[in-house]
């Protein structure tokens, strides 16, 4: 089912090609002495899918138009994306949305991140007044002089704040290969 949605809701590159493929299949039949109702329906349909497509943003999406400014941000070493994607009742690990910028910025003056892959986006719950994804990140960073690979999973609750979608909570899953419970256990890994 993930994949139909996808497929259909997603990635037009994906479902353009599909179309491309089923209709210039109509068309030949078509050209061949066949009539052009299934052409012309294909069309409709096509037309109809690709609108829907264009109109319906998922959850995934969401979380994905979210994370892009941050990503960038620590890749320029600036927290500020972060703190501007952060809900006003913001609360991880007894910290508010100020805090943690705060955190975020310390850890910044410590690491330098090269680069960064948001390798998975999937959205493992959903309710009416938000939605939990779980993102994988790969990166390459510096820290205390040495250059290395990072692996990490977080899991992260966006619910609208006024008319824009943010970050309520973040919680560290998986940090290089470590399973982690809470924020006590990713603070105890240094």
């Amino acid at each position: 089912m993930a994949t139909v949605t996808w497929i259909l809701l997603e990635s037009l590159p994906v479902l353009g090609g599909i179309l491309f493929v089923v209709l210039f299949f109509l068309l030949v039949r078509w050209r061949q002495g066949g009539t052009a109702r299934p052409l012309l329906i294909g069309l409709v349909v096509a037309l109809a899918l690709l609108l829907v497509q264009a109109v319906v943003v998922t959850n995934r999406e969401r979380a994905i138009l979210v994370m892009r400014p941050i990503e960038r941000g620590l890749l320029a070493r600036d927290a500020q994306p972060v703190v501007d994607a952060l809900h006003a009742d913001f609360l991880a690990d007894r910290m508010d949305a100020t805090g943690f910028g705060e955190f975020v910025r310390a850890q910044l003056g410590n690491i330098q991140v090269h680069r960064l892959w948001r390798s998975e986006t999937v959205v493992t719950d959903s309710d009416a007044q938000g939605f939990v994804a779980r993102l994988t990140y790969y990166a390459e960073l510096t820290a205390r002089d040495v250059r290395r690979p990072l692996t990490s999973v977080w899991d992260l609750r966006f619910e609208p704040d006024q008319a824009e979608w943010k970050i309520r909570d973040i919680r560290p899953v998986r940090v290089a290969d470590r399973d982690l419970a809470d924020w006590a256990a990713f603070r105890q890994m240094r």
